[in-house]
């Protein structure tokens, strides 16, 4: 009975402390912080259906471009025909309309500025705070263009802590990417950052006729930034971004024809086709001179002024993209047809933008945000 009576308090003491080890080893869980709303609040507490990617994430997960984006984020969809002309899908809202008077039905956001074309953000994904995508309309508070839902891409901000980082990638098809960064103090109440890469791949896709790849990668880019806090209640962010694509664009195969058609050229059928590419779906026969080139730049200035219990937001912006390209649709050899089909267009279009916001303080029972935009 002795022996019993001895085991029993041992016993206790382990079964007390198993709750105690499993309450000090559970996950603490990383509160996301949004501003879906305008305003910083955590993604809980926002009634809105949003999917946010942390900047960790981005890198991590070796995220570096919206159609990555898209494979993570549900409900979201992206196509692209070429490199200026994206189309965005929100629960199956979106616009397939190209033309420059069409707007689009997801709108994009780089740093709360709107991007009126959407080839003007379809950039690298890089040194990023998040990225926010917002389903549903939001009219309310993002305009008109947003029926489907709203892309906002969060850029990292200057620090008061010296960084400098060089970093390079290797991959197949000759990929190579290189990205450089510095930010740091300029002095007590000022920071600067400079961030830029650079990104080549060899294409997928070999044209029989002149040898050249096609769907390659060639893109240059970079980003400057200046972020001064003179006061506790003042800050004020000066930035500018360039971008640059130069690729041979797409080699495209006629390879499907209904047979029924009596008005079909036999030029058009598979088998002529095969005759110059042995039936390699990645190489095509193509005389036309296929390239995609956009070059997009623009600034922006945002200042941010709290006042008594408000926060007075100013953003001014402007923003340039200029867009050619030219590919064969065909994709037949000089000669198979007495015609040669090729798609092709030039565009250039700048934004100005002016945005006013005075919000209150979110700690308030009661929340109110008041703007214009221009």
């Amino acid at each position: 009975m002795m022996h019993t009576q001895r085991k029993l308090p041992l016993a206790s003491a382990v079964l007390l402390a198993l709750p105690l080890l499993a309450q000090a080893q559970a996950p603490v869980l990383e509160e996301v912080i949004v501003t879906a709303q305008k305003r910083s609040e955590s993604l809980q507490d926002v009634p809105v259906s949003v999917s946010a990617i942390s900047g960790d994430q981005v890198r991590e997960g070796m995220i570096s471009g919206m159609n990555d984006v898209a494979l993570e984020t549900p409900n979201f969809n992206m196509t692209q025909f070429n490199i200026g002309e994206p189309q965005y899908f929100i629960r199956g809202i979106g616009n397939t309309l190209d033309s420059a008077a069409s707007d689009a039905a997801v709108a994009t956001f780089i740093d709360e500025v709107y991007i009126g074309r959407p080839g003007g953000a379809s950039t690298d994904l890089y040194d990023l705070e998040r990225i926010e995508i917002l389903r549903g309309p939001q009219g309310t508070l993002f305009g008109k263009n947003v029926v489907g839902g709203a892309i906002s891409l969060y850029t990292k901000r200057p620090s008061q802590e010296f960084e400098a980082s060089i970093s390079g990638t290797y991959g197949d098809r000759d990929l190579g990417v290189v990205q450089g960064l510095v930010t740091g103090p300029l002095t007590d109440t000022l920071a600067g950052k400079l961030v830029a890469q650079t990104k080549q791949q060899d294409g997928y896709v070999k044209n029989v006729i002149d040898g050249d790849d096609y769907q390659d990668q060639d893109n240059n880019s970079a980003r400057g930034q200046l972020q001064w806090d003179p006061a506790d209640n003042l800050s004020i962010l000066l930035g500018a971004d360039w971008s640059k694509d130069d690729v041979n664009g797409n080699c495209r195969n006629v390879n499907n024809l209904e047979l029924h058609d009596p008005l079909g050229l036999a030029g058009f059928y598979p088998e002529v086709i095969e005759a110059f590419t042995g039936g390699d779906n990645r190489k095509c026969a193509s005389t036309a001179n296929a390239f995609q080139k956009r070059e997009v730049s623009g600034g922006l200035l945002r200042v941010d002024w709290g006042v008594a219990d408000t926060t007075l937001t100013s953003i001014t912006a402007y923003r340039e993209m200029d867009y050619h390209h030219s590919e064969d649709l065909a994709g037949l050899p000089e000669g198979l047809t007495p015609f040669n089909l090729v798609d092709a267009a030039k565009e250039n279009s700048d934004q100005f933008s002016q945005e006013l916001r005075l919000a209150s303080a979110g700690d308030e029972k009661l929340s109110w945000l008041v703007g214009a935009f221009y």
